[in-house]
């Protein structure tokens, strides 16, 4: 019996090797997950939460990869030399970059992770660089930018290690930085080396992509952001972790007019949004059909007709909305949303983006794209 189970693991988690970062992987990892535990192999449990964590982060199912890390860290504490600590540091990064994504993570909870987080850092003999620049990103997320600025800075002038992120991801990072302060100009000069094709990874170029689109657009560089957001969706359209970028490809089809492109874009992701756990990610996407969908009803498309599932709020089985209607359930969504993460930040700056977010319509340029090549 024995034998059998442990057979049946290892296989499960040799057919999840030969699959690229996808939903059925994590589906064969989540079943190899289930038997461990149910033999009590914390041997096997821990080498497929392993696998796993990794996938669910990078398939957009980080609230999986937070449960399966938390259990690899109690054993790290239960029983440090079977399972050190060391070895979770780097899966550590991916998950405290994820807790301000759900606003039911308090700040006190984000703060314990981060010292934790640093605590096991310095005992594993790491700097502090990826702290930091975890730190500023969750500043960032929670509408602080004093403090983003502060770590920003910190996170500079502290050398790199073992333990930081890419080349690649890093800059991606300073370009993200600079658009969220207003300095687009500066943000594309970071973004050139991405952008030209001399620094890449995992997830970069495709989310540099996304980060650009808007500064572009503001700049009167609408070329340049049409060819982008060509070459972004195109590779980041079947991946659910780059649900959070959707937004911006929404507002940028709706600042240059190409609603027929927008709905099918809208009709194709807004499932992924309504199943998400990850609610800023949700967030996002509903924020830039919130710009979106009012355009396309200003254009004269009294209705849209889609085909969405039946988990999705409004639903209709004739596949009929009208689109101001569709447009006001996304706004009320989305303003739900924004109060649930203002209430935990202790602030208001979701609902500020959303104030402003009326101010876009000024950078409206239309701009056809050629239907066939434009990634949707």
């Amino acid at each position: 019996m024995t034998t059998d189970y442990r057979g049946e693991i290892e296989e499960l988690l040799e057919q999840a090797e030969d699959l690229p970062e996808c939903s059925s992987k994590l589906a064969l990892l989540e079943e190899a997950v289930r038997l461990a535990d149910t033999h009590r192999d914390t041997e096997l449990g821990d080498e497929a939460r392993d696998a796993l964590i990794q996938t669910a982060t990078f398939t957009g199912y980080p609230e999986k990869a937070l449960v399966a890390f938390s259990w690899r860290l109690a054993q790290a504490d239960r029983a440090p030399e079977q399972f050190p600590e060391s070895r979770l540091m780097w899966e550590y990064k991916w998950v405290a970059g994820s807790l301000t994504n759900f606003p039911q993570i308090s700040r006190r909870q984000i703060e314990n992770a981060f010292e934790d987080m640093e605590a096991r850092f310095r005992r594993s003999g790491y700097g502090m660089r990826a702290i930091y620049k975890l730190r500023w990103e969750a500043a960032l997320d929670m509408g602080e930018p004093d403090e983003a600025r502060r770590y920003y800075r910190l996170w500079d002038k502290t050398p790199r290690d073992a333990n930081s992120d890419c080349i690649a991801c890093e800059q991606d990072s300073r370009v993200e930085y600079h658009v969220y302060f207003g300095k687009h100009e500066k943000a594309l000069q970071l973004a050139e080396p991405i952008l030209k094709g001399s620094m890449s990874c995992g997830t970069v170029p495709e989310r540099t992509f996304g980060t650009v689109l808007l500064p572009l657009v503001r700049l009167g560089k609408v070329d340049e952001a049409a060819k982008y957001y060509r070459k972004g969706y195109r590779l980041a359209s079947g991946n659910r972790d780059s649900l959070d970028y959707f937004g911006d490809y929404l507002t940028f089809l709706g600042l240059t007019g190409n609603f027929s492109q927008g709905v099918k874009l809208f009709e194709r992701h807004l499932g992924w949004a309504v199943e998400t756990m990850d609610l800023y990610a949700r967030w996002l996407f509903y924020l830039g059909a919130r710009f979106f969908l009012p355009l396309v009803a200003q254009s004269g498309q009294t209705e849209l007709k889609l085909r969405l599932s039946k988990e999705t709020p409004g639903y209709r089985a004739d596949g009929r909305y009208e689109t101001k209607e569709l447009a006001s359930l996304i706004d009320r969504m989305c303003r739900e949303l924004a109060e649930q993460f203002d209430a935990r930040n202790g602030n208001d700056s979701f609902a500020r983006k959303l104030d402003k977010q009326k101010r876009l319509k000024r950078w409206a340029t239309p701009y056809p794209l050629q239907r066939g090549r434009d990634g949707n």
